[in-house]
This record gives C-alpha cells, structure tokens and sequence, in this order.
C-alpha cells in the first residue's frame, strides 16, 4: 500500500510539474510527418508528449524483465518451500501442515 501511494504522489507531482511546463511554454511548432497535415501544438506539450512515450516505451521494454524475474522468485520459493519439508522429514519432525 504505502509502495502505491509512493507511486500516485509522484505522478502527481509529475504531472502538476509537467502541467506548469507546458503553461508556461506557449510558442506553437508544427510536427510534419509525411502522409499527415502537419501538427500544431505547443512546444511544452510536444515535450511532455515525447517525455510520457520515452517512459511508456522504457516501462514495456523492462516489463519482460520483471515478469521473468518474479516467475524465477516464485519457483525458488516452491524449491525452498520443498527443501524445507523434506529437511524435516529427514530429520523425523512431522512437517506443518500433515
């Protein structure tokens, strides 16, 4: 709980800091791309578009990752877990549980 409530106060923080970013950089660019009429937006929401794509891509290249890792972490546990029982079935205790 506290790791999710850490999370939402520094998207808002983000987001408030990206919001006065944007207000205060009004000037207008145009974004040509080949097959579309050209885009008209202000400089800070170019920045803040670019800057919220770079996170998202960077967020779904690491996800993989993660995944990977917590499926490793959940099946060193079930060894352990295993390894434990059969420790104390070794030694002649009844193991939790039986």
């Amino acid at each position: 709980m506290l790791k999710f409530a850490l999370y939402a106060v520094i998207v808002l923080v983000v987001a408030l800091l990206g919001s006065i970013f944007a207000s205060r950089n009004e000037t207008e660019i145009a974004l040509d791309l080949f097959l579309i009429q050209p885009i008209f937006l202000s400089v800070g929401l170019w920045v803040l578009l670019s800057f919220s794509i770079g996170c998202f891509v960077a967020w779904l290249i690491s996800w993989p990752s993660h995944v990977a890792l917590k499926i490793k972490n959940k099946n060193q546990s079930r060894k352990l877990k295993n390894q434990q029982e059969e420790l104390l079935r070794l030694k002649g205790e009844p193991a939790k549980g039986n």
